[in-house]
């Protein structure tokens, strides 16, 4: 596995960035769930239908990591996804998904990982959005903790706590601003061992017929780039 800055392993970052996905599916986990707020299930459905749901996109993040005995760090990046394709920018690595094939590329070392995508039943292992799997378990509750005028819109904080005492985090708190549409624009976790993450959606575009290149990687446009095969 590919290491990112202070031991920050990329499935570590995968379980950072799922939060960005919630809206996709969420909504649907908790239509019948008496404990959820069904206000926080429309807000997070229009942000769905808006800019996620069978759409082809380019979203621009931002997080800030507060890892106790660290200081902070920052570090932007990108998602373009199309169905299960996706690519994957964060620090110095690229993440390219097509098909049944995943390269996970290091700039710093100019080499890349080759591996399967697949799972022993023939579907996709991971997506950004298959990360929310832990979601449809019904682990959270949400609710609307605050709100706040702006102007025409309004800004609702939407808190999701876990049913069980052994989350790896106390909450996660969505800001949602809702006027004509509901845009997601940032995203807080606060994991129990003090560490606190912020995802700040910087921008989201809708995209269309995107290439399959998009998320191949090419090895002739880096040079030298050592490849490492470990599919079977």
């Amino acid at each position: 596995m590919l290491l990112f800055n202070k031991g920050i392993t990329m499935r570590q970052l995968f379980i950072i960035l799922f939060s960005l996905y919630c809206s996709i599916t969420f909504g649907q986990q908790y239509n019948s769930a008496q404990e959820s707020d069904p206000k926080c299930i429309a807000l997070l459905d229009q942000v769905s239908t808006t800019y996620f749901q069978d759409k082809e996109y380019n979203l621009d993040y931002t997080i800030a990591m507060e890892i106790p005995g660290y200081p902070l760090e920052q570090f932007s990046g990108e998602i373009t996804q199309s169905g299960d394709n996706y690519k994957l920018t964060f620090g110095n690595q690229e993440v390219y998904a097509f098909e049944d094939t995943q390269w996970t590329y290091s700039k710093e070392k100019n080499e890349v990982l080759v591996d399967e995508r697949l799972d022993e039943n023939g579907s996709v292992f991971f997506t950004p959005n298959t990360i929310l799997d832990f979601y449809k378990s019904g682990d959270f509750i949400a609710m609307i903790a605050n709100s706040e005028a702006l102007g025409t819109a309004t800004r609702y904080y939407v808190e999701f706590k876990p049913i069980s005492t052994e989350s790896e985090y106390s909450k996660i708190r969505f800001e949602i601003t809702q006027d004509v549409n509901s845009e997601l624009e940032k995203i807080s976790l606060f994991a129990k061992d003090g560490s606190k993450y912020k995802i700040t959606i910087n921008e989201i575009q809708l995209l269309e017929d995107l290439a399959d290149s998009t998320f191949i990687f090419d090895a002739e446009q880096y040079p030298d780039v050592h490849i490492e095969d470990i599919r079977l």
